[in-house]
């Protein structure tokens, strides 16, 4: 579990010890000081109007628009995907975020037509769909549409994938889409192609809903449609997995578009995204995104900030922060009371457990544990389920039989609903098996704990069960087995989430297990780290400040009574206790202040030494970088001069030929010089991967002019498009329009007979439409099927196949040759279903 470490327990005794030192007026007054921030801090939630009354969350709700409604219902979402490891379905966390905020079902999904009123939604929103669907065969225009949309949403978030929700889903999508088509309503059209988007992602055609989304992009950027273009963003970054870094790009593009449209509920909720994207990589970036995020939402007047505060906490923590975290963590607790919202109560509970649990407060934690324990219900498992994880862990090391009792009585109550908990129950069972020195029941849970983890996906660990991993390592080199322990060790490395005591952790079992394998050097070093990352964790001050603030209720309460019992002194004594406070407040603002300056010229100084360092490595790879480019350009260059040689040493042996072995030679050369041409045209320029084909075609048509005699009659119309192709399009598209003008100059117009040859090259949407035609004598398409090999057409047909394009020939006036392909090798699909026949 995330905050039982037995390193832990030794830190917390330490830290007990130092303590015991500090002076009484010291920790009073640091007290105070404590108390007066989390006063402040608490005074920021009650919502007053303008008259300075308390306004009760039912009617702040009231008060809020369409947007803060919905930010409200996507907020505990993602709180709620974020204490499941998001192990439950995307639409069962909405599902549920919807019950617990009191928000109606289609308020997260509608945001592109929430003010369009269809007169079904309130069916909807009560799940009578065959009342809706009655409704819809009376209805017309723009209201048909809309409610055909909001029949796609309902079944396209129904809970899971199953086959026959998803068919009506496609089926009222697919109506409304042909019936905005029809009316020429650009906006549904787009509405609905966004929930085409959704429904391929859930019928697993990632691909095809990449392509629906990227379509939206081009859309809304040609349109001129910000919010288009930043939804269809915000949708490209969730078909991507947490750990990957796409989807955080994604997500930073939409959210600065909505910062253009100040959007601020969809900045806030961006925000969100990208915080949950920063947790498995830096938690300060994380931090970072929740200040913010509430910052947003107070400047907003969105008052329901539980969520986000609770987010911060767990960041805290994972910081070693336990101050900032405890302070958090009551405002969070005193934002749920105020905004109604219990059923999070249990998660409430367990973050303060597990924040006393971390500084070695074992008796107050598990307090809170139970606490937790006892808003268990079957509607709110996911709230409180953990806490019997935790409880069981603690108890494990003072009573191990009542921890497997505990264990065996809730869960014959409430079964694990998900891999993750059974996770934790078979492990938390095999510690208690570990401390009753059962070792055999102790692996046989262990290891059904291995084989169950390979069954949960990577994306959704999230560095959960690393302690676990570390821990169960610790058992098996306590029985010398270092084949299992090293097992364990990958595990947690692998999944290994970004701490300090994470790392503690990590390096302390790698220690033992070089011991036990008699590398005693590497296990030298390995301790040297361990000690550097204890050493670091929970410092002095850290533990001195947790102190203070657990005695912060205690101190309150007594400060009240001694108010009570004093009232009626002698104002002499009042004053003189105001001046021992005001001295003692004093004395704490100069020892903060000096541990405050002391931190940030440690923090100043470690900045220095990285920045350095971070030079170092630029400079060197911006030097890498220019010999790699100057390294390419000498290779073009040397290719086309060695290119040209051929072609010289071609045409000193043309001299001493006739017929067709002169006519082979040249045109070998004319094959030659348009691929020297293209290397000559890399190391020329400044972009050393892709040729300008706007430039390049002309030259090679002057070239192929200048090479025959009879091509001074021949009147040549090029239309290229502004296009760059990398080489290895470039040279077999170069060779094929070589091809092709050598065999229209020689073979189109006999006799010395004027004409015409159209080259044109032409974007058409995200393919590339080459022409090549003329007005000549034509030619007999049964010669091309019986004879493939003239005109050079095994040639152009294997340049073609090498592209992956799609080739077309007709001859009627002349010869034209059509060829669709795409722009670059990686982008390479089956286009052959595509007819050229509806693009020309």
């Amino acid at each position: 579990m995330k905050y039982a470490k037995k390193h832990m327990e030794t830190n917390a005794k330490c830290q007990t010890e130092k303590m015991s030192g500090l002076s009484g007026k010291s920790s009073a007054a640091i007290i105070i000081f404590l108390l007066l921030h989390f006063t402040v801090l608490a005074q920021s939630h009650p919502v007053s109007n303008a008259k300075g009354q308390v306004l009760s969350a039912a009617v702040t709700i009231n008060n809020y628009s369409v947007a803060q409604k919905r930010l409200l219902v996507l907020s505990a979402a993602q709180f709620i995907n974020q204490i499941t490891e998001n192990n439950l379905d995307k639409d069962s966390v909405m599902l549920m975020a919807c019950q617990i905020t009191g928000m109606p079902f289609l308020l997260p999904y509608n945001d592109g037509f929430a003010n369009k009123v269809s007169g079904g939604e309130d069916f909807i929103n009560s799940g009578k769909i065959t009342e809706a669907v009655k409704l819809l065969k009376n209805l017309k225009g723009e209201k048909h549409i809309q409610l055909q949309l909001e029949l796609g949403i309902w079944y396209l978030h129904q809970p899971g994938s199953h086959k026959k929700d998803l068919d009506s889903a496609d089926f009222y999508v697919d109506s409304a889409s042909k019936l905005s088509a029809l009316n020429r309503n650009i906006k549904r059209e787009n509405e609905c192609l966004f929930l085409l988007g959704e429904l391929y992602y859930q019928k697993g055609s990632i691909l095809k809903s990449k392509e629906i989304f990227t379509q939206l992009v081009s859309s809304g950027q040609k349109e001129g449609d910000a919010e288009i273009e930043a939804r269809a963003y915000q949708h490209l970054g969730s078909l991507f997995p947490v750990s990957d870094s796409m989807q955080r790009a994604y997500y930073q593009r939409s959210l600065e578009l909505y910062q253009k449209l100040q959007s601020k509920e969809k900045e806030i909720e961006l925000l969100g995204s990208i915080s949950t994207c920063d947790a498995n990589v830096n938690s300060n970036l994380m931090e970072k995104d929740l200040r913010q995020m509430i910052s947003l939402m107070q400047s907003t007047g969105f008052k329901h900030v539980l969520f986000a505060e609770n987010l911060l906490t767990v960041t805290f923590g994972r910081q070693g922060k336990y101050v900032d975290a405890f302070t958090y963590c009551n405002a969070a607790l005193e934002n749920m009371k105020w905004s109604g919202i219990d059923a999070v109560a249990g998660s409430m509970y367990i973050h303060f457990g597990s924040l006393y649990e971390s500084l070695g407060k074992n008796d107050e934690a598990l307090l809170w544990y139970k606490k937790a324990l006892s808003t268990r219900k079957i509607e709110t498992h996911v709230f409180w389920y953990k806490s019997l994880f935790f409880a069981t862990t603690m108890l494990t090391n003072t009573d191990p039989e009542e921890s497997l009792s505990l264990m065996d009585n809730i869960t014959s109550q409430f079964p694990p609903k998900t891999v993750w908990e059974q996770l934790q129950i078979l492990s938390i069972k095999g510690k208690c098996y570990e401390e009753l020195n059962k070792p055999g029941l102790a692996d046989e849970n262990y290891m059904s704990f291995l084989k169950l983890s390979n069954q949960y996906p990577l994306e959704n660990l999230n560095g959960e069960l690393t302690y676990t991993y570390l821990l169960i390592g610790d058992f098996y080199v306590s029985q010398s087995d270092v084949k299992k322990a090293r097992l364990f060790l990958k595990k947690a490395v692998t999944n290994s989430l970004k701490s300090v005591d994470v790392d503690a952790s990590k390096y302390s079992l790698l220690f033992r297990i070089d011991s036990l394998e008699g590398n005693y050097k590497s296990a030298m070093l390995n301790h040297i780290k361990y000690k550097l990352y204890d050493d670091s964790l929970s410092g002095f001050d850290q533990r001195k400040r947790m102190d203070e603030l657990t005695v912060k209720y205690a101190a309150e309460k007594k400060d009240q009574d001694i108010k009570l019992l004093t009232q009626k002194g002698a104002v002499q004594q009042a004053e003189l206790k105001q001046n021992k406070l005001t001295r003692n407040i004093m004395i704490a603002g100069s020892v903060l202040m000096s541990v405050i300056i002391l931190l940030l010229f440690s923090q100043f100084r470690l900045k220095q030494r990285t920045n350095k360092e971070m030079n170092k490595t630029n400079l060197a790879l911006k030097q890498l970088v220019n010999e790699r480019e100057w390294l390419l350009k000498e290779v073009h260059h040397r290719v086309k001069n060695n290119l040209q040689t051929i072609i010289s040493l071609l045409e000193s042996q043309a001299a001493y030929l006739e017929d067709d072995a002169l006519k082979a030679i040249e045109t070998s050369q004319n094959r030659i010089y348009s691929m020297s041409l293209i290397h000559q045209k890399l190391y020329q320029s400044e972009d050393i991967q892709t040729i300008n084909m706007a430039s390049y075609i002309p030259e090679l048509i002057k070239y192929l002019k200048d090479s025959f005699v009879d091509s001074h009659k021949i009147d040549f119309n090029v239309e290229i498009d502004q296009i760059n192709l990398d080489a290895s399009v470039a040279i077999p598209l170069a060779l094929i329009i070589n091809e092709v003008l050598t065999n229209s100059i020689k073979y189109a117009f006999p006799h010395d007979r004027p004409g015409k040859i159209l080259i044109s090259l032409r974007e058409q949407g995200e393919l590339l439409l080459l022409e090549l035609a003329d007005n000549g004598i034509g030619m007999d398409m049964n010669l091309i099927n019986t004879n493939p090999a003239s005109l050079g057409f095994q040639l152009i047909k294997g340049l073609t196949k090498e592209i992956h394009g799609d080739i077309n020939i007709k001859s009627d006036t002349g010869v034209k040759i059509t060829l669709l392909f795409k722009k670059s090798a990686i982008e390479y699909a089956n286009i052959s279903e595509i007819k050229i026949e509806t693009l020309t």
